[in-house]
C-alpha cells in the first residue's frame, strides 16, 4: 500500500463513491481470519462487514497526527484486513491504501485495485457489467484439485528442493553489524544494460536476471548448483486475472552447473524450466507445509512503480506516492530478496532486501558488485557458464 498525494482537481466525494463501489464489489474485502470452532486453527471466511469510506477533512497539523495512527499494526482476528482512507487538508488531498499481505500483494494493488478504482472514478462509480468471479469460489476450486495431480506436483517440488542448504545456496552470511543501522534495502542502478537488449531475444527478462542471480550466488559460494525461488503471477485465466486478491506465487527453481554450456543455452534452458515449474503450481502446498523453501533467496522482476515511491498517472491526473506503510518497510520475509526494477525509461536498478541479522551492508554491496559483473558479462557473445562462475 501507500499514501498517495492526489491532484487538486480530484473530486473527493466522487472518489469516495468509487472506493465504496470497489470494496463492495469484491469479496476479498469481506475476508476475515477466525479460529475454526472445531479445530482451533486459523481459517478464512468471506462474510465480514464492509464499512463505508468517507472523506476526512483535517487541518495540516491534525493530518500529521493522523498519519501516526495509520502505522499501528493490524489486529487480524475477525477484523478487516485492509485500510482505505481519504483525507482532505486545506492544502492537499490524499488517499491512503494499506492491505494485509494475506489478501493483497503489490501486483494485485497496482494491476487490479488501482485500475478498477480509476475506472470506477472516471465512469462515476456506475457498476461494471462484467463482474469477476468470487474469490471464495476460487479458493474452494483449489481444494477440489484431483489427488493424483497434487501428488505429481508435490513429488516435483520435493525433487527440486532436495538438499537445500543455506551455506550452499545463499551468499555467505556475515551476521549483524550494529553500525549499519536498521536499513535493510540497498538500491543500485544497473547502467550496464538497457531494455533494448531484450528485443528479438528468445529468452525473457526474468530468465536473464534470475540467471545472473543464480550465477552470482554460485560464484560467491563456490558451488556448482543453485537453488532459489522466483515470483510470478499465479493467475492463469482472464477471469482469474480480474479477481481482487493475492496474485503472485513464489516458485522454487534449481540448476545444477554439472556441465559447461554457452550462456545463451543456459538462458533458454532456464526459461524452459520456469515454464515447466508453472505446470505444477497446484502441488506447491507441500513447499509451504513442509517448509521446503524456508530461507531461500527470492528473485522478482518489478515493472513500473509497484512498491516504489514516485509520481504516476492515475485517474487522469498526476499523483505521487509519498510514503510506504511501515509494514512494507519492515525486514524482508526472506533472508534475501533480489529485486530487479525495470523503469519506464528503459533502465534498470537492482534492489536487495536483506535480513540485517544475516547480512551486513558491506556484504550486500559485494553481492551487488557481483551481479553487475554477471549482467555485463552475460551480454558478451561467446561467454560460457563455467567462465562466468569464475568472475
Amino acid at each position: 500500500g501507500a499514501l498517495v498525494r492526489l491532484d487538486e482537481s480530484i473530486d473527493m466525494e466522487r472518489l469516495a463513491e468509487a472506493v465504496n463501489d470497489i470494496l463492495t464489489s469484491y469479496d476479498i474485502f469481506r475476508t476475515r481470519f477466525v479460529f475454526h470452532p472445531e479445530t482451533g486453527e486459523i481459517c478464512q471466511r468471506f462474510n465480514g462487514e464492509v464499512a463505508r469510506v468517507y472523506v476526512e477533512s483535517l487541518s495540516d497539523e491534525a493530518f500529521e497526527r493522523r498519519k501516526y495512527e495509520l502505522r499501528e499494526s493490524y489486529e487480524i482476528i475477525d477484523r478487516p484486513l485492509y485500510r482505505v482512507f481519504l483525507f482532505q487538508t486545506p492544502t492537499t488531498k490524499y488517499i491512503y491504501l494499506d492491505f494485509y499481505h494475506a489478501i493483497m500483494d503489490g501486483a494485485a494493488i497496482g494491476l487490479i485495485f488501482c485500475r478498477e478504482l480509476e475506472k470506477s472514478y472516471l465512469r462515476g462509480a456506475k457498476s461494471s457489467k462484467r463482474q469477476p468471479r468470487d474469490y471464495a469460489d476460487y479458493v474452494l476450486e483449489e481444494l477440489r484439485v484431483p489427488e493424483e495431480e497434487l501428488a505429481e506436483g508435490r513429488a516435483y517440488w520435493r525433487r527440486m528442493l532436495e538438499g537445500f542448504d543455506e551455506a550452499k545456496h545463499l551468499p555467505p552470511q556475515d551476521g549483524a553489524h550494529p553500525g549499519d543501522g536498521p536499513e535493510h534495502e540497498l538500491e543500485t542502478p544497473m547502467d550496464c544494460i538497457q531494455r533494448d537488449y531484450f528485443k528479438g531475444k528468445d529468452f525473457s527478462e526474468t530468465a536473464f536476471f534470475m540467471a545472473a542471480s543464480m550465477l552470482g550466488i554460485a560464484s560467491m559460494t563456490g558451488m556448482r548448483e543453485s537453488i532459489m525461488t522466483w515470483v510470478w503471477s499465479g493467475r492463469m485465466t482472464s477471469a482469474e486475472r480480474r479477481m481482487m486478491g493475492l496474485m503472485l506465487e513464489q516458485f522454487p527453481i534449481r540448476w545444477d552447473f554439472d556441465r559447461d554450456m554457452p550462456v545463451h543455452e543456459f538462458l533458454r534452458g532456464l526459461d524452459a524450466r520456469m515454464k515447466e515449474g508453472m505446470k505444477y503450481r497446484r502441488g506447491m502446498d507441500v513447499v509451504y507445509t513442509e517448509g521446503l523453501e524456508d530461507r531461500c533467496a527470492c528473485f522478482i522482476l518489478q515493472k513500473g512503480v509497484i512498491g516504489r515511491r514516485g509520481s504516476l498517472k492515475w485517474m487522469g491526473t498526476e499523483t505521487e506516492i509519498v510514503e510506504i506503510p511501515a509494514n512494507e518497510m519492515s525486514v524482508a520475509e526472506n533472508v534475501l530478496d533480489i529485486e530487479m526494477n525495470a523503469h519506464d525509461d528503459g533502465t534498470y536498478s537492482l534492489v536487495l532486501n536483506h535480513d540485517i541479522e544475516c547480512y551486513s551492508r558491506a556484504s550486500m554491496k559485494a553481492f551487488t558488485s557481483k551481479m553487475y559483473k554477471m549482467i555485463q558479462a552475460m551480454q558478451e557473445e561467446g561467454r560460457t557458464v563455467f567462465d562466468l562462475l569464475q568472475l
